[in-house]
């Protein structure tokens, strides 16, 4: 059975990590096993290998011994205990040696055995078996906001977005049609504070950043003042006074009349100054199409991809991250009658290529939910969901990255209905996924395993759960938190993960 499971941080897959080895070992046949409670069993086959466990987690060796005066011993054991060992014979000339190691302490250990025969010793030889023994951790799920008003529940938890601060606050922004706008909860300690921060018809998403220099939450909401009316822009951030609304507006053809920006998808994000940055898919029925703002006070295009192109009639949710020089990379999909993954930045010399990503060919669409991040070589990573009615092998969670040469690589993380993905790298730009297994009705988390460099997916939550979901670092722990809607329950949930 293939368990699939967080690498390192998680209890442990069952996966290996190969290593080189300058020949290969003799093995000799494990005959007999001792009556031991264990997780983990290796033998002599895995010499050379790295074995990830969980601290606390029971091990058992067997080596196989073929001889009259053939021998096995443990002669280096760091960071584990043993907890029994056992010599058990199968034929007069052969013999099983047995030990039982308990993980007792964090970090990577090999364990050394050597084999000795006295008759011939040609034979003689080392196995070498490395534990890496990673803390205990485990998921805490919590249910944010399932308020009721007179025994009706008030839909809380839809279009998430998750900011956490230095000191390991997190900051929610997301929409409640039954609380009549934008609600924001942040948590103090253990307890949850909610507040229905802006009345709002209409919206389908909320985005929402920390300013650096305040460490005060901002976010993005739209608001179509009535029921089919146009959604225009706002900016919610908040101050020592409470909080202040802007409507973001551009500078259109006539510069002293700015423009109010009708918009239901768009990201946020701040620089280092605390500069605050947007892309947004822009509704506008002149100029349609992906729209940067640098500074939201001068209301300034500074990178505007217009949906007059013929290639791009019409832009959907862009996710945007700053470069290390705060220079803008927006992914987004078109809206053509096959959609793309499309790539747009803004280049120190003032270029703004663009990039068809990952392209659908003419067979079904790709680029649903794309989620963007930069590494600290500023190469772009992108989760999406691909849906190609041609070939399904790739249909499902998708991940594009490129490398400093300018290549781009493709993987498909997860096969099946995947939805909602939000990508998050940590600070030594490990991949963290999160999203919607919509048929499973169940929040999954795809992260990369390192060294060996494949997806390790696990189930996080069940229950028709899993929707609108957004994904950070904790500062402080450096692990995975995850804001996202209960389908089941119409209520936000928040998932961390945390030792214990």
């Amino acid at each position: 059975m293939l368990v699939f499971l967080l690498a390192g941080i998680l209890s442990p897959v069952l996966a290996d990590e190969k290593q080189t080895l300058a020949a290969e070992p003799q093995v000799s046949p494990v005959n007999e096993i001792a009556n031991w409670t264990y997780k983990y069993h290796f033998t002599e086959s895995d010499n050379g290998q790295t074995k990830k466990i969980t601290k606390n987690d029971l091990v058992m060796v067997s080596l196989g011994a073929v001889g009259k005066n053939t021998h096995w011993s443990l002669t280096s054991g760091d960071g584990v205990t043993v907890e029994d060992n056992a010599t058990l014979p199968f034929t007069r000339n052969s013999k099983t040696y047995q030990w039982l190691f308990r993980a007792d302490s964090i970090g990577t250990f090999p364990l050394t055995f050597r084999f000795s025969d006295a008759d011939n010793p040609g034979n003689n030889r080392i196995c070498i078996i490395t534990v890496k023994v990673n803390p205990l951790y485990r998921w805490k799920i919590t249910t944010v906001d399932n308020t009721t008003d007179n025994n009706r529940i008030k839909d809380g938890g839809l279009y998430t977005s998750l900011a956490i601060g230095s000191d390991g606050t997190p900051h929610i922004s997301y929409y409640s049609a039954g609380w009549g706008g934008v609600r924001y909860a942040t948590r103090n300690g253990d307890t949850w504070s909610l507040a229905t921060v802006a009345g709002a018809i209409g919206t389908e998403r909320t985005s929402i950043a920390l300013n650096p220099r305040t460490g005060e939450p901002t976010f993005l909401y739209s608001d179509s003042h009535i029921p089919g009316g146009h959604p225009d822009l706002w900016y919610a951030s908040r101050t020592p006074g409470g909080w202040r609304y802007d409507r973001v507006t551009i500078k259109g053809f006539m510069p002293a009349t700015p423009s109010p920006v009708f918009a239901n998808e768009y990201s946020l994000r701040f620089d280092t100054s605390g500069g605050p940055h947007v892309a947004v898919a822009d509704y506008d029925y002149v100029t349609p199409g992906i729209k940067y703002i640098d500074g939201l006070e001068q209301g300034t295009i500074i990178l505007s991809l217009q949906g007059g192109l013929d290639s791009y009639p019409r832009c959907h949710e862009p996710s945007l991250a700053l470069t290390s020089t705060n220079h803008p990379v927006i992914a987004f999909r078109n809206n053509g009658d096959y959609a793309d993954l499309v790539l747009i930045e803004n280049k120190e010399d003032s270029t703004n290529p663009v990039t068809i990503v990952d392209a659908a060919q003419h067979w079904g669409d790709t680029g649903y939910f794309p989620s963007i991040a930069v590494d600290s070589h500023d190469n772009p990573h992108i989760s999406y969901r691909n849906q190609n009615t041609h070939d399904a092998s790739n249909n499902g969670l998708r991940y594009a990255s490129r490398n400093s040469s300018g290549k781009w690589s493709y993987e498909t993380v997860d096969q099946g209905d995947m939805d909602w993905t939000s990508l998050v790298l940590d600070r030594n730009d490990r991949e963290y996924i999160s999203y919607e297994d919509h048929a499973a009705g169940s929040l999954k988390l795809a992260s990369r395993d390192t060294p060996s460099d494949y997806w390790e997916l696990q189930t996080v939550d069940t229950g028709n759960v899993g929707a609108c979901t957004s994904i950070a670092i904790n500062p402080v722990t450096g692990l995975p938190a995850i804001s996202y809607h209960d389908g089941a329950h119409n209520a936000l949930k928040f998932a961390e993960l945390v030792p214990g």
